[in-house]
């Protein structure tokens, strides 16, 4: 059983080094290990995910149109 706080990844939040996080879609929980800017200016985040890896995710994204 995990003991630590997880959140689940919302695009439209805002997230910190070091915090752990849930990907619904993926049913996997990682921790984000850094930030960075996408190519189009916008904010995301580095996670390393216990079973899909590294992925790059965006965060912050308060106009998103999905």
């Amino acid at each position: 059983t995990c003991a630590l706080p997880i959140s689940i990844y919302d695009p439209e939040r805002s997230y910190s080094i070091g915090q752990f996080i849930y990907h619904q879609n993926w049913k996997d929980a990682g921790k984000i290990i850094s930030k960075t800017r996408t190519s189009s200016g916008g904010n995301a985040i580095v996670v390393h995910f216990e079973n899909v890896g590294h992925k790059m995710l965006i965060e912050d994204n308060k106009y998103s149109s999905f």
